[in-house]
């Protein structure tokens, strides 16, 4: 596994971090076993860094990896990044209570990277009024926190103001060659600006880089017959200077192998493969996509709608061309009463969204397309 050494905080992590938001299940419950064999390989293999937080799994995530990493390997073997949801707290205290509930989940006296999850400009309000940003600064003087950073999803504005008003060691931002271009550039380059270094999420989209449609991959097959979609995905991000941690959300133990032999000797895109990356990212922008990673922070719909699921059905059908398919998973989710036509277009899920995306409107038109 390539590690990369981060000057600023002195310190070296692996390059392929596990990010526990998409763990195996095995019904309505994380498949403990299956996520011991593919931590067990991924600690065999060099992976160091798993990332989770309070609300991931239904609040389940850290007990998982308590259960399945913790208890089962030294504490200095790997290290943990957790994250403070800030929406679920009603007040300063709550902050504190958050975090020690973190430290108890997880089983653990510290927490090498934490987080102020999901990161806007209304949220750096709050975190401003409790003096969050001064809390972990003092977590870090009571050796309860080794860094700390956030993660976020909002403008470049909002980036910038958050960086120069508070003291960070690192922040967590969706980059993608597929959102390159949107915004994810200007994101970059305002954290190397100043200084900070970078852990990245969705470097595949939620997965939506990960089996694209033909006719939009033929760029990537002629530049290297052999590579996946997945590869293409994690050497654009990799190949990037500031980034020192790739999350990739891994749901089962093949994934975990193929991106474990991904990262094992990793290199940058060579000046041919950056454009086959353009004409890929070119082809797929001509498609009318969601731009949905199926984060969930729109869930739960008080109306019982899939949000995220009817947006993967759709981006599906754009992608892969398999219409029928698309529409017979849409009529199932209808049957189940998950579709949009129990969708009341009360906006509460648009609150919430990293993406911005006008949901009501946009599900509206899948229905039309898919009933």
């Amino acid at each position: 596994m390539q590690k990369k050494y981060i000057a600023s905080l002195d310190t070296t992590v692996s390059r392929l971090g596990f990010g526990a938001m998409r763990m195996p299940k095995s019904g309505d419950e994380v498949d403990t076993e299956a996520v011991k064999k593919m931590i067990d390989t991924a600690i065999a293999q060099g992976l160091t860094y798993f990332d989770t937080a309070y609300v991931y799994h239904g609040q389940k995530s850290e007990g998982v990896l308590k259960e399945c990493l913790v208890d089962r390997y030294p504490r200095e073997s790997f290290t943990l990044a957790d994250k403070i949801p800030l929406w679920m707290a009603k007040s300063e205290e709550d902050v504190y209570r958050i975090f020690e509930e973190e430290l108890a989940r997880l089983g653990v006296t510290y927490i090498d990277f934490l987080l102020l999850h999901a990161m806007n400009a209304e949220r750096w309000d709050t975190a401003k009024k409790w003096h969050a940003n001064e809390y972990q600064q003092e977590l870090k003087r009571q050796g309860k926190v080794r860094y700390v950073g956030f993660s976020f999803h909002d403008k470049p504005e909002s980036l910038r103001k958050i960086l120069s008003e508070g003291q960070w060691d690192f922040c967590q931002l969706q980059i993608n060659y597929f959102d390159w271009d949107d915004y994810a550039h200007e994101l970059y380059d305002i954290a190397t600006e100043f200084g900070v270094p970078i852990v990245v999420m969705e470097p595949v989209r939620g997965g939506a880089l990960a089996n694209l449609a033909e006719d939009v991959t033929k760029p990537f097959r002629a530049a290297c017959p052999e590579a996946t979609d997945v590869e293409w995905a994690l050497r654009f991000v990799a190949s990037l200077d500031n980034v020192a941690v790739i999350l990739s959300g891994m749901s089962n133990q093949e994934q975990m192998e193929q991106n474990l032999a991904t990262f094992q000797d990793i290199k940058p895109l060579n000046e041919a493969e950056q454009q086959a990356v353009k004409d890929v990212m070119a082809a797929i922008h001509a498609k009318p996509l969601v731009p949905c990673t199926g984060c969930r922070y729109c869930m739960d719909c008080p109306f019982g709608v899939d949000i995220p699921g009817v947006f993967q059905i759709y981006n599906d059908y754009q992608m892969f061309n398999v219409f029928e398919r698309s529409q017979e998973r849409y009529r199932k989710l209808v049957a189940d009463g998950h579709g949009v036509d129990q969708c009341r277009n009360c906006k509460a899920c648009m609150k919430h969204c990293p993406q911005s995306i006008e949901i009501p409107t946009r599900l509206a038109e899948i229905h039309e397309i898919l009933k």
